[in-house]
């Protein structure tokens, strides 16, 4: 995959263990800056006032600039695996603000539709669910 051609297993654990036991947010000109844990990453605002984060995206994939507005179906970037992730995957998060990212609630969700890879290495379409735990899905 193309961010990462070789992975260090040791880098990995220290990136790890830096990410979960010393991550500290730092404040850029008062505002919060994640990139190191989420990489590139696109924040959607929407119209109900929920946020989703969109993160890990890989590195110069994003197409969409800030204050566009999208609809669903628009591509706004490639999964990959910038920040702190040693394999491509979207992380996704939808919270209730992000006006303060330190006291935001992440909020449940399903997905509308998606393709999962089954037992028997077939796709099965699932609506209005959620992916099992270490599953591959197609969106």
């Amino acid at each position: 995959w193309e961010d990462h051609e070789k992975t260090n297993i040791w880098k990995t654990i220290t990136l790890w263990y830096n990410a979960t036991y010393k991550f500290k947010p730092k404040k850029i000109n008062g505002r919060l800056d994640i990139r190191p844990n989420v990489g590139n990453y696109v924040i959607i605002q929407a119209e109900k006032g929920y946020v989703v984060l969109l993160a890990h995206l890989r590195n110069a994939s994003i197409n969409v600039a800030e204050g566009q507005q999208i609809k669903s179906g628009d591509s706004i970037g490639k999964i990959g695996n910038s920040g702190n992730s040693t394999m491509p995957h979207l992380h996704v998060n939808i919270f209730d603000q992000m006006n303060n990212p330190l006291s935001a609630k992440v909020l449940p969700f399903v997905f509308r539709e998606y393709m999962e890879l089954n037992e028997n290495k077939k796709w099965e379409k699932h609506s209005l669910d959620v992916p099992k735990v270490k599953s591959f899905i197609k969106i």
